[in-house]
């Protein structure tokens, strides 16, 4: 019976490795500088006192520097 268990996980642990190795792969050469994507990012943030950090860097500009 121990036989059998070991048996049936083999494709599950083939499947596994397959999928992580497939996922470590970079699918080309490096990327330049000039190229690389600046996503718009959308902020949600309900104004309460744990907030207050959130508003200080917005009223400095901190978000545009970055």
């Amino acid at each position: 019976m121990g036989i059998k268990r070991v048996r049936g996980r083999v494709p599950l642990v083939m499947a596994v490795a397959l999928a992580l190795a497939a996922g470590c792969s970079s699918g080309g050469g490096a990327t330049d500088a000039r190229s690389l994507e600046k996503p718009v990012l959308n902020v949600a943030v309900d104004p309460g006192v744990d907030s207050a950090g959130f508003f200080i860097a917005l009223d400095q500009g901190l978000f545009k520097a970055q």
